[in-house]
């Protein structure tokens, strides 16, 4: 196993500056996953960590060897891309084993290396097929069996499951998760899609305008966000926030929300009278409870998800959404008393975005 580390990195293109000092320690036979907004530059990392794209200043160490000048085909890299890319005059076999052929391999050692392959993806009855009588699942773990056969030192995965329906792309993150607990390979996977990202990932690396907002586990991200970026970034649906202010009243220390709640802390905040907060709350997050902390909202949408209910509402000038795992019989225009479980707020300054310690 292999491990990555990049210190101090910048690249720019001409004047334009797309990543910003990134630096990440990358362990041996860790899943980490890239994530942010489209132009944060996410795959411009993975394309100078797999040397496709030249840095403009910073190294790169995979396994302990400076990287950093070294063309792609010297690092021992395995690249997964969104498109297949796969030769249509091919079969799967030949696809799979024509990088080996390239290398000089010989012909017992391809058929070897790509029969163990197709035996781990389920792609042994597919052969001899070419690549137009697969499916789109089928084609991209071709693809992942082309990576395998070169027995790389680290895989790097550029949203390989973008071009696939919903349904297919949850079983395929669950056949890459599962590929990666059985040969313990590093890899960096790179997506748009948090929901990807917190379900495949030891780790994750949260992106914006090119520099690190947030490195951690997937529920590290979820329940301490470094601030409001990776509060909204991070869940599905995204973490409501709401405007107030700090106040202390007999002893303990309260938040004013502009929306017409008085919301206690259940710990002090480290923060002066007045100033101004933003408050978060997840949408599952709320109960329903008419008190002095409570919300009242007006229903706007409704959506039965089967086992939860999703809820849209106004509350004031703010809008929020609610996630219940009852059902609830409710209308566009009722009235809603919601309060926030106080365990569960995210306070962040409001001017910086960034959290506000407590306790």
């Amino acid at each position: 196993m292999t491990d990555i580390r990049i210190s101090h990195l910048h690249k720019s293109f001409g004047h334009v500056s797309v990543l910003n000092d990134v630096s990440i320690d990358i362990a041996a036979g860790e899943f980490v996953v890239l994530v942010g907004p489209s132009g944060c530059g996410k795959s411009t990392l993975l394309r100078i960590i797999s040397g496709l794209e030249q840095v403009t200043s910073g190294t790169i160490q995979i396994g302990g060897k400076d990287v950093t000048d070294l063309p792609a085909k010297a690092r021992d890299i395995a690249m997964v891309f969104q498109s297949y890319a796969l030769y249509p005059h091919m079969t799967v076999a030949e696809n799979m084993g024509f990088s080996l052929k390239l290398r000089g391999e010989s012909r017992d050692i391809i058929s070897d290396r790509v029969k163990k392959a197709a035996e781990t993806l389920g792609l042994t009855d597919y052969l001899d097929r070419k690549p137009a009588a697969l499916s789109g699942g089928q084609r991209q773990r071709v693809a992942m069996g082309r990576a395998i056969v070169r027995d790389p030192k680290v895989f790097l995965f550029d949203e390989p499951l973008s071009n696939l329906d919903a349904q297919l792309r949850v079983a395929m993150r669950s056949e890459i998760k599962s590929l990666h607990q059985r040969l313990r390979t590093t890899v960096v996977y790179v997506t748009h899609d948090q929901v990807e990202a917190m379900t495949m990932a030891d780790r994750i690396v949260v992106l914006r305008n090119g520099r690190i907002e947030q490195v951690g586990s997937p529920l590290e991200l979820f329940d301490d966000p470094a601030n409001v970026f990776v509060a909204q970034f991070i869940g599905s649906p995204a973490m409501n926030l709401f405007s107030g202010k700090i106040t202390h009243r007999g002893g303990r220390s309260q938040i004013e929300l502009d929306a017409g709640a008085h919301v206690t802390l259940p710990v002090a905040v480290r923060a002066k009278e007045g100033r101004r907060l933003t408050v978060g709350v997840r949408p599952e997050h709320f109960d329903i409870a008419r008190n002095e902390n409570s919300l009242a909202a007006r229903v706007e949408v409704v959506e039965p998800l089967g086992s939860q209910m999703q809820v849209g509402l106004a509350c004031g000038s703010e809008t929020l959404i609610a996630i219940f795992n009852e059902r609830l019989s409710c209308m566009p225009g009722d009235i809603m008393h919601l309060a926030p479980r106080a365990g569960h707020l995210h306070v962040f300054d409001a001017e910086s975005g960034q959290r506000i310690a407590t306790g």
